[in-house]
């Protein structure tokens, strides 16, 4: 017997076989690890060890034992690296990625052009405070879709004024990547967080806040949360003022219906106006210190 005799074995079966060959010679029979397990796994391996023996004598001529053992281990070892299927570390990655394990600072993290216009309109830039709580979130919270996750994660910003408030980003995870959808800042002067419990109740309140009732299928309201609506179903505002709806969702294939996890609204006047008195409130207080 030799070592293309293992091929009748699966690549996990035949590691198992050699690493406990090499632990009964190494150990000349008494270490416990090397128990058979294999049907016939006594005489396969009584038959490798004595081709192996006899290939090294051999090589080796007229040694001792030890010196014939010690090329068998090594041989041994060689073919258990051999039959060990490299890891597919991308593979793993992009499993892990996929489902949303990884953590967000193992990501690329990007702010794509509407993040960016959506940050021009407010007269704000909020790039490294999002970054900062991609990397130490105080909160986070992700949703499985089937082109990868998405991630909610909040932060408080302690601005050293009353004016401290806790932002909220959403990204989507893929292909190693986190892209930012938007950031919104909850100030709890205007924002209620009374018994909320997690990232989509802190938005619902946003929600309450800032946003208008809009229609989504068959759904309505400022904040809707898990339906399940017939595909392609359209939103509808009856509203004069710019409204932004983002919702996070995903595809059942089962029901052939977008299942919708949460949706809200903001209203980007009533928005923009908080931000900028905030920002002017924040800018004379700094003059007067």
């Amino acid at each position: 017997m030799d070592f293309e005799s293992l091929t009748n074995l699966s690549r996990l079966q035949a590691q198992g076989f050699l690493a406990r060959a090499g632990l009964y010679l190494s150990s000349d029979g008494t270490n416990p690890a090397a128990k058979s397990v294999l049907d016939n796994e006594d005489n396969m391996r009584a038959e490798l060890l004595s081709s192996l023996r006899q290939r090294a004598r051999s090589r080796l001529g007229n040694a001792r034992l030890e010196e014939v053992d010690k090329l068998v281990e090594e041989w041994i070892d060689e073919q258990i690296e051999a039959v060990s299927e490299k890891p597919d570390e991308e593979a793993a990655l992009e499993r892990l990625t996929r489902d949303g394990v990884l953590p967000l600072d193992a990501y690329t993290l990007e702010f794509g052009e509407q993040y960016l216009r959506s940050q021009a309109r407010f007269s704000i830039d909020d790039r490294a405070l999002v970054a900062e709580a991609t990397r130490h979130p105080d909160f986070e919270e992700q949703f499985q879709n089937p082109n990868g996750s998405v991630s909610l994660v909040g932060k408080w910003v302690n601005t050293g004024t009353p004016d401290a408030f806790f932002l909220i980003a959403t990204l989507t995870l893929a292909d190693r990547k986190s892209s930012v959808i938007g950031s919104w800042r909850l100030y709890p002067r205007d924002v209620s967080f009374l018994h909320v419990h997690s990232l989509p109740d802190a938005l619902e309140r946003f929600a309450l806040a800032f946003g208008v009732d809009f229609q989504m299928g068959t759904e309505r309201g400022k904040f809707i949360r898990h339906a399940y609506l017939p595909v392609g179903s359209k939103i509808s505002i009856a509203h004069s003022d710019e409204v932004e709806v983002s919702s996070i969702a995903r595809f059942d294939q089962p029901s052939n219906s977008t299942e919708i996890y949460f949706a809200f609204s903001v209203n980007i006047d009533r928005y923009r106006k908080m931000l900028q008195r905030r920002t002017k409130r924040h800018q004379q207080r700094n003059e007067r210190n």
